[in-house]
């Protein structure tokens, strides 16, 4: 008969058996831990991969723009000639490039140049550059009412308009501006510094922070910036930036930037059946970008138009908002912010259509 204590045995049996469970949970641990690596330098790479991506469709986009702006400036067929000496025959399609006008075949640009020398267009509309930098800038701005609806503008771009089909979301005029400041206000000076440093705020961050995309019935973009001092050199170098890439620099208020007749794309973002209705100002009729000032106040932060103070930890350090696929600055907590601004229940999204005049 055996003698072997049965605790003495199951103690032996558990000094061999604990060590190799124990290696296989360290062998478990290190797998989950190396698959979250990996998974997270995955989305790093794939993310920077489509922020080059986005980058360089952006630079293709307005370089082919820029040329076939310039080639339609110089074709020679006086289009309003011929539209005066026969009748019209054919049919204006808004985003065709080439449209039928009594037999004559006219490029977009030409009868978009046509019609800014002619009479048919806004009666309050001042083609050209703005020289001053007052409200009066408004009557230089590029008249735009684009379409607004769920079904179709949800996740509009910029690159809507190189597509051409059917009328323009207005989100996707609205990404355009924002690329083309920001790629003024970020490239420097004469000394190649930044003329000041830029960020989405107000309901330009909301849309990025809820859904990375523009808000589809918005009227224009919100963009903070932080600046010692408005000197006039800042405004200078801004204003000479923005007008080479078509857009204009004014004040009411706050400063405000719009397009210009002569941007590279402004045939292919003006309505000529529509632009006579459409009227000045901030109502949603013309595509504009709001700045607003940012200014440290000991450990509070102030908001230009925003009477409540934000605390220095909801502004700094700042962070990297995704909007339609890149990358912009924000605060460091956009809730705060909305919450000053009374946007109420901002993580909800409106069901309803955007009513257009």
């Amino acid at each position: 008969m055996s003698t072997r204590d049965p605790n003495t045995h199951g103690s032996r049996a558990c000094a061999s058996a604990c060590p190799q469970k124990a290696t296989a949970k360290l062998k478990l641990w290190l797998i989950i831990a190396s698959l979250a690596l990996f998974s997270l330098c995955f989305r790093h790479t794939g993310f920077a991969v489509r922020r080059e991506d986005h980058e360089n469709k952006t630079r293709t986009f307005m370089d082919f723009a820029r040329r076939r702006s310039q080639r339609g400036a110089r074709e020679t067929i006086d289009v309003s000639r011929s539209s005066q000496q026969s009748p019209v025959t054919g049919t204006a399609k808004l985003n065709d490039s080439v449209v039928g006008f009594g037999g004559v075949q006219a490029s977009k640009e030409q009868l978009f140049a046509s019609e800014m020398n002619s009479t048919q267009k806004a009666s309050w509309l001042n083609p050209g550059p703005c020289e001053l930098s007052d409200d009066s800038c408004w009557n230089h701005c590029l008249p735009f009412k684009g379409e607004m609806s769920a079904e179709k503008c949800s996740s509009a771009s910029l690159f809507d308009i190189w597509r051409g089909f059917g009328n323009l979301c207005h989100a996707s005029v609205l990404h355009l501006l924002l690329d083309d400041f920001l790629a003024v206000a970020q490239s420097g000076g004469e000394n190649h510094t930044p003329l000041l440093q830029p960020l989405l705020t107000l309901g330009t961050l909301l849309g990025a922070h809820r859904s990375h995309t523009i808000i589809r019935w918005t009227h224009d973009i919100d963009v903070a910036y932080f600046l010692k001092e408005w000197t006039s050199d800042v405004e200078e170098g801004l204003r000479r930036g923005l007008r080479e890439k078509g857009l204009i620099l004014f004040k009411d208020k706050i400063w405000r930037v719009c397009f210009a007749t002569y941007h590279p794309l402004a045939a292919k973002i003006y309505s000529v059946n529509e632009s006579s209705k459409l009227k000045p100002g901030t109502d949603g009729d013309i595509p504009y970008l709001d700045l607003y000032h940012m200014t440290e106040d000991g450990r509070m932060f102030a908001h230009e138009t925003i009477k409540s103070l934000l605390k220095r930890e909801h502004v700094l350090p700042l962070k990297k908002c995704e909007l339609l696929g890149k990358l912009y600055d924000t605060i460091q907590k956009p809730e705060a912010l909305f919450k000053l601004a009374r946007y109420g229940d901002f993580m909800r999204e409106k069901q309803t259509n955007h009513r257009r005049r």
